[in-house]
């Protein structure tokens, strides 16, 4: 963790009204200081500074700010040094989903971050099934409605994964990729035998 700059109001030079600058070490930093040097890290990619944090007790690495956690923010944005470093902690929860039931898992699939889906799905805690509230899509779906045919591929790889899981409109990972007209996405899906090809939309 870098240290932190405070103004120290309480404090003047002899003989000076300039204020004098308090370097504080993590150890000292106030939580909210440290909190929000640790965020903007995790969004932007700099692992270092979210490794040196997390050696930090003070640091929550499942804090929440504005509805992220590190993790999601991360995972999201493909940030896969500081999805690393987080995995390596083991307070933190790689399941944890926002308001709208999306995990990291879910964002890094469908934003087709497929470096961190690979890295996602080799931390036995993360649920490769959970399902986002709104239309109840997985990770695997919203890779296929957005032609992510890599990404699906890595999916399929883990055994726990349901291919014929249907969200809420009564589509499969196979309808969504048809239906958006994704050839790519549709081959990685017919090519895993368990994939259902003649499955029909009864909603």
């Amino acid at each position: 963790m870098q240290n932190v700059m405070l103004t120290d109001q309480d404090h003047e030079e002899e003989g000076s009204s300039a204020k004098r600058r308090k370097v504080l070490s993590p150890n000292e930093a106030p939580q909210e200081i440290l909190l929000h040097n640790y965020i903007s890290p995790a969004r932007d990619g700099d692992a270092n500074v979210v490794t040196q944090s997390l050696v930090n007790p003070a640091v929550d690495p499942n804090w929440i700010r504005f509805g992220w956690t590190p993790l999601l923010i991360a995972a999201a944005n493909g940030r896969e040094g500081v999805v690393r470093a987080l995995l390596r902690d083991e307070r933190s929860d790689p399941n944890y989903a926002d308001r709208n039931g999306y995990t990291p898992m879910i964002y890094a699939a469908c934003n087709g971050h497929a470096s961190t889906v690979s890295l996602l799905l080799e931390d036995p805690r993360v649920d490769s099934t959970a399902a986002e509230n709104g239309n109840g899509d997985t990770a695997l779906s919203l890779a296929a409605v957005n032609g992510h045919a890599v990404v699906i591929d890595l999916i399929l790889g883990d055994e726990r994964v349901d291919p014929n899981v249907v969200n809420a409109q009564g589509n499969t990972a196979l309808l969504l990729a048809v239906t958006n007209g994704h050839v790519d996405s549709v081959w990685a899906l017919v090519n895993d035998e368990r994939v259902d090809v003649h499955v029909t939309n009864t909603e």
